[in-house]
């Protein structure tokens, strides 16, 4: 059988064997918000440094926005925003800035 002889909407869920439909078979953009199962109210899906996906409780980032440098409360309406000078010298490790992230005309000769 090829996909020509299937008539629309013929295969149903009940003819999809579990475990089956892999990534590569769907479409990019297909997976909507209103897809993905909610871990729960006020919860927010983040990944560990192994890249492994969990929720967990919004209120464990109060603590980044201290309202100074980092402002907002980390909603679509009032998202995060680190504020114009809040990163100073203390706050950069040895060789974050490199060339490439320096605007054209950054370093002048008085810079130095």
């Amino acid at each position: 059988m090829t996909n020509a002889q299937l008539a629309d909407s013929a295969v149903q869920t009940e003819n999809i064997a579990n475990e089956t439909i892999l990534s590569e078979d769907i479409k990019d953009g297909e997976i909507a918000t209103n897809d993905i199962a909610s871990g729960g109210n006020d919860k927010v899906l983040v990944t560990d440094n192994a890249g492994t996906v969990a929720w967990v409780d919004k209120s464990s980032f109060a603590a980044i926005a201290d309202q100074v440098t980092i402002t907002g409360a980390g909603t679509t309406a009032d998202p995060f925003k680190v504020e114009d000078l809040s990163i100073v010298t203390g706050k950069l490790a040895d060789g974050a800035v490199t060339t490439v992230k320096l605007a054209d005309g950054a370093v002048t000769t008085a810079k130095l």
